[in-house]
Parts: structure tokens; C-alpha cells; sequence
């Protein structure tokens, strides 16, 4: 695997500050959904491992792009970016670019701002406005450990255990909707965890 961008510095924005995951940000209003990596503009952006284009925006904030890709067990946007023209379905290789750091109008720092989700079969939006306080999918991963071990070049498994985390008003037949995009799959849920009853608690861990 390699690390989204062409870089020798040792980069650690992604780390600490405002541009670590679950930052605040809109003065405590919601939490930063990615991990930020400081580089210049222009700088190129290149797919972690062999991938699937999903989706393609160039307008994610204000005037930079971001490009989604299906990798084996999980979903990368690689964000405020311009990216390259690619299809819907395209398939890219690991290390292919993706695109160039693009800066966002009125804002000085250039970065990636790179998120991760685990559900690959869910093909709604990954933005979802008032479900979180990340204002992102239920599905969202924490990418820090994951950019870490790439940006160290130790070896990286992608993530397999896919753990969904109970909130008011969830049931089986919802939880399975939004992470199967088939309600009607809710048995899978109940069967995989060994479930007693299909009465759930907020903050339950559920693998699905």
C-alpha cells in the first residue's frame, strides 16, 4: 500500500491540531470526519491500493474536488483535491495518481483531507447532514492508525471487522437498510452477534 500523497516530508498535520480526527470545528458544532495532511498545492494524490472509482465531485468545498474509491474492505475520499479525469467504475492501480492538492479559496493551508468508511455494498452519499456529529455515515472510520503505519511503511491490513455502534431510534431492520442498503437483511446482523433478542440498547456494538 502506499501513502496518498507524493511526499518525503515526514508528515504529522494528521496528527494533532485541527487537522486530526473528531477535531472540533463550527465552534463545537460537529467533529472533523478525516485526517488532514499538510502539503503544497500541486502536490500529487495517489490511490492507497488497487480500487474502483465510485464517485467524482469538483465541488466537495467551495472549489476543490474530492474522488471516492472502492478499495477491497473499505471506502477512501481523497478530498479538496482536482481530480484527474476519471469513470464512474474505472478501475485505478495502487500508487496510480488520483489528482493534485488543490487550496480551498480563502483559506491558506493546502491538504488532503482524507476520510474512510467500511461499508463498500452502502452506495448512498458519505455526507449526511445532522446523522452524526461528524455529519458523515454511519459507517465513518478512524483513518489515523491506518495513515500511520502507511506514512512508517509498516504492514497494513485493511479493516475486515466492520462494528456498527447502536443510536436512539436504531432497530435490526434500519441498522441493516443503512449498511446493506436491504432491510430485509437484518437476520444477518441478529445471527452474526448471536443476538438473544432483537431489543437493542443505545451505544450496542454490532457486527455487520
Amino acid at each position: 500500500m502506499k501513502f496518498p500523497i507524493n511526499t518525503e516530508k515526514d508528515i504529522k498535520s494528521f496528527l494533532t491540531g485541527a487537522g486530526k480526527f473528531g477535531a472540533t470545528r463550527d465552534g463545537g458544532k460537529r467533529l472533523h470526519g478525516g485526517c488532514d495532511i499538510y502539503e503544497k498545492e500541486g502536490t500529487e494524490v495517489v490511490a492507497i491500493e488497487k480500487g474502483v472509482v465510485r464517485r467524482i465531485s469538483t465541488a466537495f468545498y467551495r472549489n476543490v474536488g474530492a474522488i471516492e474509491i472502492i478499495h477491497e474492505n473499505y471506502i477512501a475520499r481523497y478530498c479538496e483535491i482536482e481530480p484527474l479525469d476519471f469513470k464512474i467504475g474505472e478501475i485505478v492501480e495502487e500508487g496510480q495518481v488520483l489528482g493534485k492538492i488543490k487550496k480551498i479559496d480563502g483559506i491558506s493551508q493546502s491538504m488532503l483531507h482524507f476520510e474512510m468508511y467500511s461499508n463498500t455494498k452502502d452506495t448512498s452519499p458519505l455526507s449526511v447532514k445532522d446523522i452524526n456529529e461528524y455529519g458523515r455515515r454511519k459507517d465513518i472510520l478512524n483513518p489515523t492508525e491506518f495513515l500511520t503505519k502507511l506514512k512508517n511503511n509498516i504492514k497494513v491490513e485493511t479493516p475486515k471487522e466492520r462494528v456498527y455502534t447502536v443510536v436512539k431510534g436504531d432497530t435490526l431492520y434500519s441498522i441493516a437498510e443503512r449498511m446493506y442498503g436491504d432491510g430485509m437483511k437484518y437476520m444477518d446482523i441478529y445471527k452474526m452477534n448471536n443476538l438473544q433478542t432483537k431489543v437493542l440498547q443505545i451505544g450496542q456494538k454490532l457486527k455487520y
